[in-house]
């Protein structure tokens, strides 16, 4: 009897799938497409910069991939699962657990504290996190600054929240729109720079839509769009 063949290796599927995906918004009777049959891969563990002149589609492109914003055409797929073959409930469910976003304006609610608006989207998930998000303002360097609110902080200590918040519920990967948008050069680098420890730290993807190609050098990877297409 012949031996045996060792099986094929199973295919590898890719962490975050982008397939064929067309976003056009309708503005005053025009039609602006904004993505253009994006093909896209993301490996688990990378950290992915993504760049391209204003009004190429990068945040169309990030909100489109986390579940913000449903493609008119194409498929998403997170770790082998279709986002938008999900019910709104269970893609709610998804952003929620699986998922989180740092964004440039911040978007901390000015009532909380630091340490509460961390907590929140545990909150929403039914978890109690006040520990957890102690844990991770330590790690941004913010434990001396649990109880205040934003406005009693900076635009880079404001980002640093953001950076925890979104990891309070254990993602697997994290996006991030222009997180150092609003902030100079210098916070900029040095926000830039903790988020990319934290998330190695946490062993999270990451994906980060950035004008600057200078803080773009520092991932495993940049991507380029233009005029909605992903370019060489």
């Amino acid at each position: 009897m012949s031996a045996l063949l060792p099986s094929p290796a199973a295919a590898v599927i890719p962490f975050l799938r982008a397939q064929g995906v067309h976003r056009t918004y309708h503005v005053g009777g025009a039609a602006i497409e904004a993505l253009r049959g994006v093909d896209l891969t993301v490996q688990k563990g990378e950290r992915v910069f993504l760049c391209g002149p204003s009004g190429a589609g990068k945040t169309t492109l990030l909100y489109v991939l986390g579940g913000l914003e449903r493609p008119d055409a194409g498929s998403v797929f997170l770790e082998g699962d279709s986002i938008y073959g999900r019910s709104d409930a269970r893609q709610a469910t998804l952003r929620n657990a699986a998922i989180g976003y740092i964004f440039q304006n911040y978007l901390l609610l000015p009532e909380l504290t630091a340490l509460e608006n961390v907590c929140l989207p545990a909150m929403i998930g039914g978890h109690q996190s006040k520990a957890r998000a102690a844990e991770l303002l330590g790690k941004v360097g913010l434990s001396p600054r649990l109880h205040h609110l934003p406005a009693q902080l900076s635009g880079g200590e404001q980002q640093r929240v953001a950076i925890a918040r979104s990891l309070i519920n254990n993602p697997s990967v994290v996006f991030a729109d222009e997180p150092t948008g609003n902030l100079d050069s210098k916070t900029g680098t040095e926000v830039m720079n903790l988020l990319l420890s934290v998330v190695a730290d946490e062993g999270k993807t990451l994906m980060v839509v950035t004008h600057d190609t200078r803080l773009a050098g520092q991932g495993d990877r940049m991507l380029v769009l233009r005029d909605g297409m992903l370019v060489d």
